[in-house]
């Protein structure tokens, strides 16, 4: 399963390494402060979408959140993300590769 705990905890990391507040990153990708309180927490799945945005924001980048990550869970709830999460590693390999 994807360990949504670790990616919030490398969120917040980030904003706080930027000097962001809670309230002015949720501002910018216009979702709530307490959504990503959550988010940081690792109490909700945020979609590869709303990720890619707070990575934007911060200039961060989805390598640095999803490094060491596991999608090893066959019955995960959410398949588009699991989809999306495969390619990306198929492709960050690829690109390593060159």
């Amino acid at each position: 399963m994807i360990d949504y705990k670790l990616i919030g905890t490398r969120v917040k990391a980030l904003r706080q390494a930027r000097g962001v507040t809670q309230e002015a990153l949720a501002e910018q990708i216009d979702i709530t402060p307490v959504y990503l309180s959550k988010i940081e927490n690792g109490h909700v799945r945020p979609t590869l979408d709303l990720l890619d945005a707070l990575c934007t924001v911060l200039q961060g980048d989805l390598d640095t959140l999803f490094s060491g990550v596991s999608p090893s869970a066959p019955n995960y709830q959410n398949e588009r993300v699991l989809e999306l999460f495969q390619r990306w590693l198929l492709y960050t390999s690829d690109a390593a590769d060159e």
